[in-house]
């Protein structure tokens, strides 16, 4: 419900400070606060990031068109893995108006963002958005804006950077896609990466202070996302969870990290032990370190992830093991949350729905407004489906039309083409085929094309003159003899074979007489 209220909430813009749609990439809320307070940095942490698409006003937009952005970043979100690069140094850009400022930015440099936003460029076009391309994509992060010629006062270093997620902006709102890297199952228990790669599980568990054994894998049950299916925890695959880590099947210490960034910023804890407690669920015992310990006591991490594998094959004896825990993280992202006895509600993610564990809703929410919030929900969905529908019908029409046009723009060139050719010798298709083919693969203006067109008006100019095609009476006096023998070679020869072209004969004619080809041209430079 909260994703289908977040969707319905970005189509209205009204009152907001800002009305622009782009698609975005926000740093972790910990590193923008880190860079908004190094010196001379004007832009306050919320608003720090990347654009890579902007698609326009949403006052002058329609929510197909705005459907259209949200589409692409879910869709392309789905096939990449988070982006990991760094910030680079300070750049400006100068002012382009007359009153306008500078604009003092980081250089972002990350491996993949080029290719990534191209896709989503593509993306966002085929379902109906306008992607602005009024200059080059230049990833950088806007840091101040300064008067011309005045000093940055921004102190910087290079500094790592990762960014989870794709994120959509109408206005003042935002919404988020996780970078899943191919994911082939997302919900509120986790998701499933790309072969090879580990799950991902979320739960809440507010620290009053840096606890011995904190709350590791969930109450078993099978859980589904409206979107990407099923994933099933059951007791005995949470038992051999348990027991493989305490057969050292993975590592005999597994790290905990903040937010999966243990290459950024190191681990901030070590799992050493698990536990199968009575309820199907596990607990994992938490050696901190001291980062770990300050991060805690801030409390701003209240939930658990751990990650695992499926299947896992050790590089050492090639023996595949079933259900390994490989390690976790304090995150701010839930993907599903936890009160008493550990239940499952929705996230803050998604919707996600819990359907063979009976809970008692009554202990959690009031069981009349639950049914109507899921009233909502549906209906908000229906909206939302019933916006993909006009995005791809509105797409599959601006092809038609762009093909149609298309069409039309090549019928009334090879008309042109036909008007011309009309006078020239030879196959008048034949030539329609030719300055197309021109056309197409060099232009009109080009030095091919043009020199085709000179060369059939020239034989369309001397066939006029020429003594073989001219009016009875008509005459050539001095060199005119060499004129003649050739119109009379030329036309002995498309006499002899009446598929040759004038051009063809002529070629045919010079070729095998060089020495009346010589006389030829003086004459004709004579008679000009």
């Amino acid at each position: 419900m909260a994703r289908a209220r977040e969707f319905a909430e970005l189509f209205d813009v009204a009152g907001q400070q800002h009305t622009g749609v782009m698609i975005a990439l926000y740093p972790s809320q910990d590193l923008a606060e880190q860079i908004a307070g190094l010196p001379g940095v004007e832009t306050p942490a919320d608003d720090l990031h990347v654009t890579l698409c902007f698609c326009g006003d949403a006052n002058t937009l329609s929510d197909v068109e705005i459907a259209a952005a949200i589409l692409a970043a879910q869709s392309i979100s789905r096939v990449n893995d988070p982006l990991i690069g760094v910030l680079g140094g300070v750049g400006r850009f100068n002012a382009t108006k007359a009153g306008s400022k500078d604009v003092i930015y980081a250089s972002v440099d990350i491996p993949g963002l080029d290719r990534l936003r191209a896709d989503l460029v593509a993306g966002a076009e085929a379902f109906g958005a306008t992607v602005s391309k009024g200059h080059s994509f230049d990833p950088h992060m806007t840091l101040a804006y300064v008067e011309p010629d005045a000093e940055t006062g921004v102190s910087w270093e290079t500094l790592p950077v990762r960014f989870d997620a794709l994120s959509v902006c109408v206005g003042d709102k935002r919404v988020d896609f996780p970078l899943l890297g191919g994911a082939l199952v997302f919900g509120e228990l986790g998701h499933l990466c790309a072969q090879g790669r580990p799950w991902r599980l979320f739960n809440e568990y507010r620290f009053a202070e840096p606890p011995d054994w904190i709350p590791y894998l969930p109450i078993p049950g099978t859980f589904s996302h409206p979107a990407y299916g099923e994933i099933t925890i059951t007791p005995e695959r949470n038992a051999r969870f348990v027991n493989n880590f305490r057969a050292g099947i993975y590592q005999e210490k597994l790290p905990l990290d903040a937010e999966h960034e243990t290459k950024l910023s190191g681990a901030v804890g070590w799992i050493v032990d698990m536990r199968l407690n009575e309820d199907g669920s596990a607990d994992a015992r938490v050696e901190w370190t001291d980062r770990g310990r300050k991060l805690i006591e801030s409390d701003r991490f209240r939930y658990v992830s751990p990650e695992f594998y499926d299947e896992w094959e050790d590089p050492a004896t090639e023996v595949v093991h079933r259900d390994v825990a490989v390690g976790g993280a304090i995150t701010t992202r839930p993907f599903f949350k936890e009160k008493a006895l550990r239940p499952l509600i929705a996230s803050e993610r998604g919707l996600f729905v819990h359907f063979e564990q009976e809970i008692d809703m009554a202990e959690q929410i009031d069981s009349k407004k639950f049914a109507e919030l899921e009233k909502q929900f549906g209906e908000l969905k229906q909206q939302l489906a019933a916006s993909e529908a006009k995005a791809a019908e509105a797409a599959s029409a601006l092809d038609k039309a762009t093909k149609r046009l298309a069409e039309m723009e090549d019928e009334k060139r090879r008309e042109q083409y036909r008007q011309m050719a009309q006078e020239w010798p030879g196959d008048v298709e034949e030539h329609i085929k030719i300055l197309e083919a021109l056309a197409d693969a060099s232009g009109e203006d080009s030095e091919p094309f043009q020199s085709y067109l000179k060369m059939n008006r020239a034989m369309n100019e001397q066939i006029r003159t020429s003594v073989l095609f001219s009016e009875l009476g008509s005459s050539r006096q001095g060199s005119g003899s060499a004129i003649e023998r050739v119109d009379q070679l030329i036309a002995k020869k498309m006499s002899d074979n009446s598929k040759l072209t004038y051009a063809d004969a002529s070629a045919a004619v010079f070729r095998e007489n060089p020495r009346l080809y010589g006389e030829y041209v003086k004459a004709t430079e004579q008679k000009i």
